[in-house]
């Protein structure tokens, strides 16, 4: 299986999983920092002070990381279609429920549930891309899927602006929420499940074949042929992931590093995007 994925070239399979990875995760960045930009709203329609606004802000960004950690281990257990749909649907959901919410404390509590979906779709959606992508096409392939968050928090801006001064701050959410909720048939119909997660688990053996000759037209694959990840020969094996693992020999240093690089670059991005907007008001 391996040796398929590393020598297709782009096609038509690939290509479209991007875009709507691409598509998703757009909706996630716009989702994610949008809440910045209604701030100064939330002020007059909520009377909401700095330390309430302050107390939203992390609310959502505590709940991305847990969701981060805990759609991470749902996905590795279910998959990461499921866990995918899963993620999309509920910050859509949550999206809209924020737009009906009467009061600051009920808008918190449903901020901190829609950054638990948010922060669990980004790492599925890499862990199901980088699956299918050769190896030499993986970091071109995050980076293009990473753009659409990006963009996504940039159009945040415009769209409030253009909405909230017109029909209230809620019509952003709910735009947002309805605009995700549509998307999550087109997932249902055509997101994929990763073939590499598959053979690794000794799943739906029809869907590898499936896939592997989406991307290898002509490849001839059938269900009832044997496919093996070498790579992971440990995972099919039964033995179960270990943080410790991630500290071990060479590694040690390297995800010390990585991680003191990520914790810092997220409080710098999330106190600019949080508070940018807010403190250029007072």
């Amino acid at each position: 299986m391996t040796d398929v994925i590393e020598r297709q070239r782009i096609n038509a399979f690939v290509i479209r999983l991007i875009a709507i990875s691409w598509t998703v995760t757009f909706l996630d960045g716009f989702d994610m920092l949008v809440i910045s930009f209604v701030a100064p709203y939330l002020r007059e329609g909520f009377g909401a002070d700095a330390i309430s606004l302050g107390e939203l802000f992390s609310a959502g960004v505590f709940g991305a990381m847990l969701g981060g950690i805990a759609f991470g281990w749902l996905g590795d257990r279910f998959g990461r279609r499921p866990i995918i749909i899963a993620s999309v649907a509920a910050f859509g959901a949550t999206s809209v429920a924020m737009a009906l919410a009467p009061e600051m404390h009920m808008l918190m509590i449903l901020r901190f549930l829609n950054g638990i979906a948010l922060g669990g779709l980004m790492p599925l959606t890499w862990a199901l891309n980088i699956e299918y992508a050769p190896s030499r096409y993986r970091a071109t392939t995050v980076t293009i899927i990473m753009m659409g968050y990006t963009l996504g928090g940039i159009v945040a801006g415009p769209f409030t602006i253009w909405l909230a001064p017109h029909f209230g701050w809620q019509s952003v959410f709910l735009l947002s929420g309805i605009v995700t909720l549509v998307l999550v048939p087109v997932l249902v119909l055509l997101l994929p499940e990763s073939a590499r997660h598959l053979a690794v688990k000794g799943r739906s053996p029809d869907k590898i074949a499936k896939a592997l000759n989406a991307l290898e037209p002509g490849l001839g694959a059938r269900a009832k042929d044997r496919f093996v990840v070498p790579d992971e020969a440990s995972a099919a094996e039964g033995t179960d992931f270990r943080l410790s693992s991630l500290f071990q020999g060479n590694l040690r240093l390297m995800t010390s590093l990585l991680w003191l690089a990520y914790i810092g670059s997220s409080m710098a991005v999330y106190f600019k995007s949080n508070w940018g907007r807010s403190s250029l008001r007072m």
